[in-house]
């Protein structure tokens, strides 16, 4: 029996589609009678003066997992951990789950500090494992492509069911946060005729990452008098929200920073043409006038003529929600997911 060891940053509610996607794989792994011993804290020190002597002590005590299997995104906590390992024992016995760059998603001085972690924790790693075509194709420029094993995300089979859209119903799903691009939106829809603002309603599903820009979001709806035309919802059970999707014209998703947007391909299955942004894992899925509306970065006229685009025209509309629905249709299933994990077992890899 492999044993396997998880620096992992999340066991309670699994907020993140990162973090969704590494559980499942931790429990497809002890299906698999992996003997898995799942951590946060394994690397903590008392930053004290033989913090190092410590590290190393730790290092060689957890040498003798098989494998550790680490969250990429703790990258300032175990880059020194990895950097030792890697001079001590074999690196290949380090694997890395890397869906994005964290540092990618930061501004300032720490931008900088945390590209140069990420980097040095990507490089000393035995193996990576990616999720998504663009995270695969940004790795690949710091690292060699046989070191990255790209396995794909995986998506319930949605039924064909009939899609009853309610005119002028927008919806959002995602986390409320600066990296999510919500200003952007509300500024669009500030744009939009008058006639049209009074139609519409969108709904902001997810849960508050940071109240601040919660406050900030509620403060730019109230200055361009949007309040009957944006719901913040929160968090939804599952039955809620599939209402929300069902009855929904588009989805919205203003995102600044994706490693792939998972509820891109959750609303396409719905039949619902996506207007994003064009960066990073967006033009990846979105196909302009296929099965969404790509507009550049940041333009809020732009994401604004989109929105009034295709609710004005029907025959675009129902194009644009086929192409949705094919791409849907065609997501990567869980049964073929876990066969790319049984494929990463077979060549040494977990």
């Amino acid at each position: 029996m492999k044993s396997l060891l998880a620096i992992t940053q999340s066991f309670g509610s699994l907020v993140t589609g990162g973090q969704q996607i590494n559980s499942l794989i931790y429990a497809f792994l002890e299906k698999r009678n992996y003997r898995l011993t799942c951590s946060r804290d394994v690397l903590n020190q008392n930053n004290n003066l033989f913090f190092l002597v410590s590290l190393v002590l730790k290092i060689k005590i957890l040498s003798k997992y098989d494998k550790i299997l680490i969250d990429s995104s703790l990258f300032p906590k175990v880059f020194l951990f990895v950097f030792l390992f890697r001079i001590f024992f074999d690196q290949k016995k380090i694997v890395v789950l890397h869906h994005h760059f964290v540092s990618a998603t930061i501004i300032g001085w720490k931008k900088s500090v945390y590209g140069y972690l990420e980097k040095i924790l990507l490089k000393n790693c035995g193996f990576v494992i990616v999720f998504s075509p663009f995270t695969f194709s940004e790795t690949s420029k710091i690292i060699l492509k046989e070191k990255i094993h790209y396995v794909g995300l995986p998506f319930e089979k949605k039924e064909l069911c009939e899609h009853n859209p309610i005119d002028g119903r927008l919806l959002y799903v995602g986390t409320i946060e600066d990296r999510k691009g919500l200003i952007y939106l509300v500024k669009a829809l500030s744009l939009l005729p008058k006639e049209m603002k009074e139609r519409i309603l969108l709904n902001i599903v997810g849960k508050t990452i940071s109240n601040d820009y919660l406050t900030t979001l509620k403060k730019e709806v109230e200055k361009a008098s949007l309040q009957n035309a944006v719901s913040f919802c929160g968090r939804l059970e599952r039955d809620e929200l599939d209402h929300l999707y069902n009855t929904s014209s588009l989805f919205v998703f203003p995102s600044l920073y994706e490693g792939f947007g998972m509820v891109i391909i959750e609303a396409m299955q719905r039949s619902l043409p996506v207007i994003a942004f064009d960066n990073t894992a967006m033009p990846y899925t979105i196909k302009n006038n296929e099965n969404g509306i790509i507009v550049p970065n940041k333009d809020c006229r732009a994401f604004a003529n989109a929105i009034k685009s295709l609710l004005e025209n029907r025959s675009l509309y129902e194009k644009l929600s086929d192409g949705a629905r094919n791409t849907g249709i065609k997501a990567q299933t869980y049964e073929e997911f876990e066969n790319n994990i049984v494929n990463l077992i077979d060549i040494g890899v977990l």
